[in-house]
């Protein structure tokens, strides 16, 4: 999936793929936490179909920018006394992006050719949140996000790196 622009002189593009998820609650374990988590797996085979001339403006097979597989995870521990703790986190691996494998010729038509695949970064994104509710309507919470400092899988666009938010809550 381009990120700016749709994709351009594609007859079609063809997305097949698999999702599986697990998850599970356990409630007082031990008498005193309760514990949940969850975890889910994806898999996408998506191609580009252009049957155009070989001038069309397609680089390629692969929709860039669109992981093979994905993988999320969250874990939720809550214990009976207010605080909680929450892990999730992604991975992402095998998207691709296209770069130029050759100058083309100054007359000559555009290519596929000129084109070839770059595989780019696999991230893997890590998060927790440390949250204690006191006095029946109030929660003070802090949150680390991307606790292995990754970058996102585009060079170009790295993202942002180790976060940290603080913060309250009250309700009535």
């Amino acid at each position: 999936i381009n990120k700016e622009d749709p994709p351009v002189n594609i007859e079609r593009v063809t997305t097949q793929g698999t999702e599986i998820i697990a998850s599970a609650d356990f409630d007082r374990v031990g008498g005193v936490i309760d514990i949940g988590g969850s975890v889910g797996y994806t898999f996408l085979h998506a191609r580009n179909h252009d049957d155009s001339p070989e001038d069309s403006v397609n680089m390629g097979d692969f929709v860039q920018y669109l992981p093979e597989h994905q993988v999320t995870a969250d874990l939720r521990l809550e214990l009976k006394w207010g605080t909680s703790l929450t892990f999730w986190g992604r991975y992402y691996n095998g998207a691709r992006i296209y770069v130029m494998a050759a100058a083309p010729e100054e007359f000559s038509p555009y290519s596929t050719a000129f084109f070839t695949t770059a595989r780019l970064h696999d991230p893997v994104m890590l998060n927790l949140r440390i949250a204690h509710a006191f006095l029946d309507h109030f929660e003070v919470w802090i949150t680390a996000r991307n606790l292995l400092d990754d970058y996102e899988m585009d060079p170009f666009n790295p993202g942002m790196g180790r976060m940290f938010y603080f913060g309250m809550k009250a309700w009535w």
